[in-house]
């Protein structure tokens, strides 16, 4: 049987979805792509937002665990800002390639076939030192932007829109509520008291203890596994993405 390992670039494919104008559902994608194969595993990498953002941390840890549950390892890194004292601007840096490569590398004997979602040219030495190890590497990327030295490189090539009937996230309803209405784990408060009720329209599918107004007594609830399909974006671009998507929606008849 064939081991595949899956490596996504997970900055390059929130732009490409931005572009596309649809989003990624990676249980989908972990599906479709290690069918009929033995897996060797598949590896997310992202930066975090900062913690000096609590609310994004909270959005980010909701989509780390589904895809931990799904069966990816996630490999992150807080985004370092950097100030540029000049200016008085400031810059998010979280490059993760050499965590990438590292990874391809550090497992080249475990799999035969490599899926590389990304379109950095950056990899080009690596994936032509696979292919010297007699490895496949397929790429899968928005063509627009994916470096054509990455394409040659590749043993094959995949624009995402050939995926996209497989892999596309289906679209849910805009929430309109302000965000602290949205707490994280689909609460909301009743604003004519202190007690939280389950929202039946809660995104993401987890469950919690759920204080009641009357006693200390906490409510115990069986864990259930993440909604895949509703899971938000995690960082800040997603979220302007999200608000403008919001107000095309009321745009229209």
């Amino acid at each position: 049987m064939e081991r595949v390992a899956l490596f996504i670039d997970g900055a390059s494919m929130f732009y490409a979805q931005r572009e596309n104008g649809w989003q990624i559902d990676y249980k989908k994608v972990y599906d479709h792509f290690t069918d009929s194969a033995e897996v060797y595993g598949a590896f997310y990498f992202t930066a975090t937002p900062p913690a000096a953002h609590p609310e994004k941390v909270e959005r980010y840890r909701r989509f780390r665990r589904a895809l931990i549950h799904i069966g990816f390892t996630v490999v992150d890194k807080e985004v370092k800002v950097i100030k540029d004292y000049a200016t008085g601007q400031t810059h998010l840096k979280g490059n993760l390639d050499v965590e990438l490569v590292f990874r391809m590398l550090a497992g080249i004997e475990g799999y035969d076939r490599a899926v590389l979602f990304g379109g950095d040219a950056d990899f080009v030495p690596v994936i032509n030192h696979l292919r010297n190890m007699a490895k496949e590497v397929m790429c899968v990327g928005r063509r627009q932007t994916t470096a054509i030295d990455l394409i040659n490189a590749s043993s094959d090539f995949k624009d995402l829109e050939e995926y996209r009937h497989i892999i596309e996230k289906p679209r849910r309803a805009a929430d309109y509520r302000p965000y602290s209405e949205r707490t994280p784990g689909g609460y909301q408060r009743e604003h004519t008291s202190d007690h939280y009720r389950r929202s039946t329209s809660s995104p993401d599918g987890f469950s919690y203890g759920a204080k009641s107004p009357d006693t200390s007594e906490t409510s115990r609830y069986e864990e259930k596994a993440p909604s895949y399909g509703d899971v938000p974006f995690h960082d800040e671009e997603a979220e302007e993405t999200e608000r403008d998507g919001e107000k095309e929606d009321e745009g229209r008849p």
